[in-house]
């Protein structure tokens, strides 16, 4: 994968976990243990890490089991493919990811839209 195309699958995914709201799950930060079945078989990519994620970003990540049935066959092979992209990063290449998706959403709306348009193009080049 190129740079630029790590760059892009990083925005993606930050776009996805952005997006999500803040699920109330018991307990506050639970261990990927105390995770159901269900939970564990969406976010099997981040087993590894899991526990040491921060209770804030366990709960964005927990909201993506809530809508994923939900989800087309195509869309739950996205999020799979992005959920193993983000495990796979550093924390570097996490804490990069994070930066450039507050320098998109710091951006006018319609510089962002056009910007987001842009990777999303570039994406559908990028993929086989």
């Amino acid at each position: 994968m190129t740079r630029a195309a790590g760059a892009r699958t990083l925005l993606t995914m930050c776009a996805l976990l952005a997006t999500v709201g803040v699920v109330r799950a018991s307990p506050i930060s639970p261990t990927w243990d105390q995770l159901d079945a269900h939970q564990q078989t969406v976010l099997w990519s981040l087993s590894d890490e899991w526990n040491r994620y921060a209770p804030s970003n366990k709960h964005k990540i927990l909201n993506i089991v809530q809508y994923y049935d939900k989800l087309s066959p195509e869309q739950q092979f996205r999020v799979q493919t992005k959920l193993k992209a983000w495990a796979g990063l550093s924390q570097e290449q996490r804490d990069l990811a994070r930066a450039n998706w507050k320098k998109l959403q710091a951006l006018p709306a319609a510089k962002r839209k056009a910007a987001l348009s842009r990777l999303t193009e570039n994406q559908a080049v990028d993929t086989p």
